[in-house]
């Protein structure tokens, strides 16, 4: 039954548990998880504490905008503009599509975005990208559903704005699924 302990801890007549007895707890007492969080926490990489202060202020609000510029996926010259915004920041850099359908479709691939890549396997399920100040992120079939409804709106690539090579981000960054973006 959840919540109780093993039947064969009982407490000794000093009060300490032994074989099956279930302990009693009073009211005000408490059992101290505070060693086991100190440890836990020493091992918390800083990122995570940059999401989450980036993730908690409501004024900061990030979003994410794809477009899909080519003629066709067929033809392999589709390229996607990503452009993430926080505040009055903004981000923005180009992906070969070929390498997100790719993955999508679970073949491994090698991303090559934001002055870097990543090299993703075929059994890869979260794909995590940071983008700016976004950590853009979904499961092969969501980065899936985006990537179709961008060759819905495919644009000539003709259109295709000019996109300088982005700068380094170094501030912190937001948690945003793919599905969220527009």
């Amino acid at each position: 039954m959840p919540g109780q302990l093993d039947p064969l801890v009982r407490p000794s007549k000093h009060g300490h548990l032994g074989e099956g007895a279930a302990p009693s707890i009073r009211p005000g007492s408490h059992l101290s998880a505070r060693p086991l969080n100190e440890l836990l926490e020493s091992y918390r990489p800083a990122m995570l504490d940059e999401v989450l202060a980036a993730d908690s202020n409501a004024d900061d609000a990030a979003s994410l905008s794809i477009q899909a510029y080519g003629s066709s996926k067929e033809a392999g010259d589709v390229l996607l503009v990503f452009t993430a915004s926080r505040g009055s920041d903004t981000w923005q850099d180009t992906m070969a599509f070929t390498a997100l359908d790719d993955l999508a479709d679970g073949r491994g691939t090698e991303l090559v975005f934001g002055g870097g890549s990543i090299d993703l396997p075929s059994e890869t399920t979260e794909i995590v990208l940071p983008m700016g100040p976004v950590l853009l992120g979904g499961a092969p079939d969501e980065w899936r559903k985006v990537l179709d409804r961008e060759l819905d709106d495919l644009l000539p690539g003709d259109e295709l704005p000019e996109v300088a090579s982005p700068a380094e981000w170094d501030g912190s960054r937001v948690s945003l699924s793919i599905l969220d973006s527009d």
